[in-house]
């Protein structure tokens, strides 16, 4: 495995034997068909279509809003020769956004967008806007910005370590440096910016690939991905998949549970175990089955006592270091229930305007407050109000009646 810069702790385990769509727990790529792993190395391959920028966030770690340092590195490459960048984007919903609709934030700039941090096809790094709402992907060199090193253009064998530094200078300002050195630690690149607005670093934080044009141009690879100082928390709890949920319906004595993967590859387990808790005890094993088209799992149990509630989890992987266990509770045969309560479901739109292309920024109506980008007004998902009102009502029966994805939100097709 690559190790990451300058001694940093690593964030992800991905292995190194195994080539798929699915990045791994500690990621979310956006667009998910746009990225690949590739024996550790994680891939932009998406060389077609108007989405020039495409970012992976790391979901488990963030940057808090507060005056301590921190530190973020990575090894970075570049797969496709043309104008363009890799780096960082720092400051990903502003603090203000839930991390998993934070990690959506990707190529058009707007508010809540952050800052990038990039390493140039010309082989020079510095600091761009991602707020900037008018020019969605102007993605404007900030002013104030010090350059030094040879900066040698990028090629396509290069292996290069981006180390970002955040470090306080008081007053809730910070001061960036950016280098880029080859595998000897010689010096490429660097820059440094002093008093940004720490406004802007709080939030999620993700990797870049970009391309000048709009069909094919530069895309980039990252490897060794690591972070330190106070400044950057981890949440672990927040890894996701490959299981990323389950539905199941209760028929009598049927039970009938899909658990749905996202993207694993070939050399990856293709089975997966159902678990059953016993009541007041430990857990047993249930039914296997295999991963089957659109990389879902389907159980059937016959026999089921559905006069209780019964805990139950799906494993993925058992017994390695890659194991994933996701789960809830089957409850049992309202029977007795004064009413059948349905939650109904319906239009789950992601967003209003696109993430992927220029949108009009403006107020709706005359007087009325823009929804901004990468906003809570702008971004529905992940639906925090219709979950607290599902809580609330408890349904014994959900009913998914239409339009629960858009093909133009978040992204266009």
């Amino acid at each position: 495995a690559v190790a990451p810069p300058a001694g940093l702790a690593r964030v992800d385990a991905v292995p190194t034997d195994r080539t798929r769509t699915w990045l791994g727990p500690t990621y979310w790529a956006n667009r998910l068909q746009d990225w690949r792993l590739h024996r550790g190395r994680l891939e932009c391959v998406a060389a077609a279509g108007p989405m020039r920028t495409r970012t992976v966030a790391v979901l488990t770690r963030e940057l808090a809003a507060t005056d301590r340092p921190a530190s973020i590195g990575v090894r970075t490459g570049t797969l496709a020769p043309g104008e363009g960048f890799s780096g960082f984007l720092v400051g990903a919903g502003a603090g203000r956004l839930d991390h998993r609709a934070a990690a959506l934030v990707q190529g058009a700039s707007g508010e809540g967008g952050g800052i990038l941090c990039t390493y140039d096809s010309d082989g020079g790094v510095g600091f761009r806007d991602h707020t900037d709402e008018r020019r969605q992907f102007a993605y404007a060199p900030l002013p104030g910005t010090r350059r030094s090193g040879p900066r040698p253009a990028r090629t396509l064998d290069e292996d290069v370590a981006l180390l970002l530094r955040i470090d306080p200078r008081g007053g809730g300002r910070f001061r960036l440096r950016l280098e880029a050195s080859d595998p000897a630690g010689r010096l490429l690149a660097a820059a440094t910016l002093d008093g940004v607005d720490g406004a802007l670093l709080a939030g999620g934080i993700a990797l870049v690939s970009s391309a000048t044009e709009r069909e094919g141009g530069a895309r980039h690879w990252f490897a060794g991905l690591g972070t330190g100082g106070a400044k950057v928390t981890e949440h672990p709890d927040r890894a996701e998949g490959p299981v990323l949920g389950t539905l199941y319906s209760l028929n009598g004595g049927l039970l009938k549970l899909t658990a749905q993967l996202l993207p694993v590859g070939g050399g990856d387990p293709r089975t997966l175990r159902l678990q059953l808790r016993r009541p007041g005890g430990g857990w047993e094993d249930g039914p296997e089955a295999p991963v089957g088209p659109g990389f879902a799992a389907a159980f059937r149990v016959d026999g089921w006592d559905a006069t209780i509630d019964r805990e139950y989890r799906v494993v993925w992987a058992p017994g390695t270091p890659e194991e994933q266990r996701f789960g809830g509770v089957v409850g049992r045969d309202p029977v007795d229930a004064d009413e059948l309560v349905v939650g109904l479901v319906d239009c789950t739109i992601h967003s209003f305007r696109p993430l992927n292309v220029a949108s009009d920024a403006g107020p709706e109506l005359p007087g009325s407050r823009p929804l901004g980008l990468y906003t809570d007004r702008n971004l529905y998902f992940p639906y925090a109000e219709l979950v607290a009102g599902l809580h609330r009502r408890r349904p014994h029966l959900l009913a998914a009646v239409g339009d629960q994805y858009y093909e133009h939100r978040p992204t266009t097709k």
